[in-house]
């Protein structure tokens, strides 16, 4: 299914936040973070940035967001997140794929452990982990050079 990227706009901020929290909600270990205060960052961080967010559209229809920040050493995939009815049609992959081969330098994501499905769909696309954070979640890298 082909797609396009078109900014997000302010009104967007909840959909995103509510995306996140569900995430956050499935996988995190909750009892051991101070989850109100771990949501409350993740709020001001959409805030902050929603204009750096694109929303993923199919057909004219929202299909999702993704953020990429360019940083000077790597690439960085913060989000990227998939309506289920857009999910597993490949649009993730294409997305992924598309950031690759437009990067001169390393790509780097943060992904929760107990997503089995996007650690394996990074790992079949040459991300390696190279670290894992407070027992949750991977930092996977796509290095070309």
């Amino acid at each position: 299914m082909k797609y396009t990227l078109s900014p997000a706009q302010k009104d967007d901020i909840e959909t995103v936040f509510r995306l996140n929290k569900e995430l956050i909600d499935k996988y995190e270990n909750i009892n051991e973070i101070d989850y109100r205060e771990v949501l409350r960052q993740v709020r001001g961080g959409i805030v902050q940035n929603i204009l750096l967010y694109r929303r993923i559209m199919c057909s004219d229809e929202a299909a999702g967001f993704v953020l990429v920040e360019k940083r000077p050493d790597v690439i960085e995939l913060d989000d990227l997140f998939l309506f289920p009815k857009f999910q597993n049609k490949g649009i993730g992959t294409a997305i992924i794929r598309d950031i690759i081969q437009n990067s001169d330098k390393p790509v780097s994501l943060c992904v929760f452990i107990e997503n089995k499905g996007a650690v394996r769909l990074y790992e079949r696309l040459g991300f390696e982990i190279v670290e894992t954070i407070h027992d949750t979640r991977y930092r996977m890298i796509y290095d070309k050079r």
